[in-house]
């Protein structure tokens, strides 16, 4: 975990440059890998983040296509993060993560970059060290944007439903004292 949100917190600007082709980059990237991943899902992931033309999935793959060319310029990793299941964690990261937070988000903010480096992990097969299962995902579970835009908006709709109550019985009990009075 410490790597992979450190190597995320130096994310070079040429990897957020809205004119770099993701497809290209990862074809660069993942074919220099000694365990390279099945080309055709990388390149059907990254195609489908440009058929979107929106910014955040884009930077989302390239963010996590950062993480496996760090090896050329910070050195490898002390586990090899392979990429056996790449297409996974491309599309985890551009479609999952990107779709509910903001990809410099996850440079800028220690939260976030933990919840990225934790997805990333997770869809590549791997838990963070010294974590079982259940305390990998229960850590994730906390720091899940999904989950968290998911209670803030159950717990909204539920404060807007509370307060249309209270609006409906404070205009009955109107009604109510209105009809005594002038039955008075």
């Amino acid at each position: 975990m410490a790597e992979i949100t450190t190597r995320l917190s130096q994310v070079p600007t040429t990897f957020l440059d809205e004119r770099v082709q993701v497809s290209a980059l990862a074809g660069h990237v993942l074919a220099a890998s000694p365990t390279s991943a099945g080309g055709g899902r990388v390149l059907t992931v990254t195609q489908v983040a440009r058929k979107l033309d929106m910014p955040a999935p884009r930077r989302g793959i390239a963010i996590a296509l950062w993480l496996w060319a760090s090896v050329e310029t910070q050195g490898p990793f002390s586990v090899d993060l392979g990429t056996r299941f790449a297409d996974r964690a491309l599309a985890a990261m551009a479609f999952r993560l990107a779709a509910v937070v903001e990809p410099a988000e996850w440079i800028r903010d220690a939260d976030r970059r933990d919840e990225a480096a934790r997805t990333f992990l997770l869809w590549l097969g791997y838990l963070p060290a010294g974590e079982d299962v259940a305390a990998a995902r229960g850590t994730l579970a906390m720091r899940d944007s999904l989950q968290q835009d998911a209670a803030l908006l159950a717990a909204f709709a539920e404060h807007e439903h509370r307060l249309d109550v209270n609006r409906r019985l404070q205009a009955a009990r109107a009604r109510e004292a209105s009809a005594r009075y002038s039955h008075e």
